[in-house]
């Protein structure tokens, strides 16, 4: 179990940008309750609480498996460390493909 602050830092990473001044108890607030991971809808609820965009079903689902063709599963992170190791490798692919992350993850949030 950990909360958002423990999880900032990586999407800051994700997303290219320091989020604004957030509150005390959306900072404490939990993720990977009672081993439950962390799934579309809880993603991109914590990107809208630290003030990022939402990202596309598409976009998520490269994150967890690093494929963009598949079936439709549900996807999740199951742990923190899972989380930091395909933000990592999504850094990795942003500046391979566009040399920014920032740019990178912009075009994942299009939810066209």
């Amino acid at each position: 179990m950990c909360t958002i602050r423990d999880v900032k830092p990586l999407i800051e990473k994700l997303v290219g940008k320091k989020c604004n001044h957030i509150d005390e108890h959306v900072l404490n607030l939990t993720l990977f309750k009672n081993g439950d991971g962390l799934g579309y809808s809880q993603f991109n609820e914590v990107l809208l609480l630290l003030g990022y965009n939402r990202v596309a079903d598409f976009f998520f689902q490269f994150l967890v498996t690093e494929e963009l063709e598949g079936e439709d599963s549900i996807f999740s992170f199951p742990s923190i460390q899972a989380l930091e190791e395909k933000i990592n490798r999504f850094i990795y692919f942003g500046l391979l493909w566009y040399g920014n992350v920032r740019f990178a993850f912009k075009k994942g949030c299009s939810l066209e």
